[in-house]
């Protein structure tokens, strides 16, 4: 009977045990198989980041030219507009943290520090996701010239900017405990 290690979510699950009939080459081959499927689940993580970062900074045009539109043919102040910017920015530096905590948590040992540290990541990680949709959203009704009520959009950016601002305290407790770990 074959136990190796397996993942759910951010998390990835140790092996616990090899059974005892298993011969030493079998058991160091047990071990290196497990080895790679530890390896592979926080690669995968790192790239999956490092494929949303760049994903990211494509947007970045986007967002300038709606900034644009959206103070031309809509008269929004552009001060008023920054947060969409100032939004993907840190949704670029979030990935940039997220990408090198999956090589961190690679090596972490001790149980109980790597659960805390998982329970930040997952919650940087889930947060920073949402955010990157929210920026990704149609801002074309927003655009349309019959559209004269501008509580929408002023609504869309009251709940980007909470969601930022939860988000951005996540990526401090995360940066906090990364540097007490890193201190130890």
């Amino acid at each position: 009977k074959r136990q190796g290690g397996y993942y759910k979510c951010n998390k990835y699950e140790e092996l616990k045990s090899t059974p005892n009939d298993l011969t030493k080459q079998e058991e160091k081959r047990e071990r290196a198989q497990h080895e790679l499927k530890k390896y592979m689940f926080f690669f995968e993580r790192y790239r999956n980041h490092v494929k949303a970062g760049d994903h990211a900074i494509e947007m970045r045009p986007k967002i300038d030219i709606l900034l644009e539109k959206l103070n031309t043919e809509k008269s929004y102040p552009i001060a008023e507009l920054l947060f969409l910017r100032e939004g993907l920015d840190e949704v670029i530096r979030w990935r940039k943290v997220l990408k090198w905590t999956y090589a961190y948590g690679f090596y972490l040992e001790d149980e109980k520090e790597k659960a805390l540290f998982e329970n930040a990541q997952e919650l940087l990680e889930k947060n920073a996701d949402r955010l990157h949709e929210y920026l990704e959203q149609d801002f074309e009704p927003y655009l349309w010239e019959e559209q004269l009520d501008k509580k929408p959009f002023y609504q869309y950016k009251s709940n980007l900017v909470n969601w930022y601002k939860v988000t951005k305290q996540f990526y401090t407790n995360l940066l906090d405990g990364l540097e007490k770990g890193l201190t130890k």
